[in-house]
């Protein structure tokens, strides 16, 4: 039984540490389903994103000693200021603010955001551990 938990959590791990695997996964599987480009990337950018999250989330706890708990009040900082200076920009262009559309821009920000965390962290944390070893 122990071997069997052990091959299940490696299995989960995967898409948390490698999430450009699941966006690949997603996309082929979307566009298999969906049989459009445009709607099986959107479903890829959606779903990959939660795995961004969480992978910086992690990877930050990893690298700091504050831990993963300070990563995630930054995020949760992070979609506050993107999300209320959306708010003030649709107010101040259309007069009126439409929460579906800062929800959908928020995650989109956010994908192209935590890519870029990925990509550094991943870069610090590999210089991170061939310094302590």
């Amino acid at each position: 039984m122990e071997a069997i938990a052990r091959i299940l959590a490696g299995i989960m791990t995967v898409p948390i540490f490698v999430p450009f695997v699941v966006f690949i996964l997603v996309y082929f599987y979307s566009g298999w389903k969906r049989k459009t480009k445009r709607d099986a990337v959107t479903m890829a950018v959606n779903i990959t994103t939660f795995f961004l999250i969480t992978a910086v989330i992690m990877m930050y706890g990893i690298i700091k000693e504050e831990g993963s708990a300070s990563a995630f009040w930054w995020v949760l900082v992070f979609f506050l200021i993107i999300g209320g200076g959306l708010a003030f920009l649709q107010i101040k262009v259309r007069g009126q603010m439409d929460l579906p559309k800062i929800l959908r821009a928020s995650w989109r920000l956010a994908f192209v955001f935590f890519t870029l965390a990925y990509v550094v962290l991943l870069f610090s944390g590999v210089s991170y551990f061939l310094q302590h070893t």
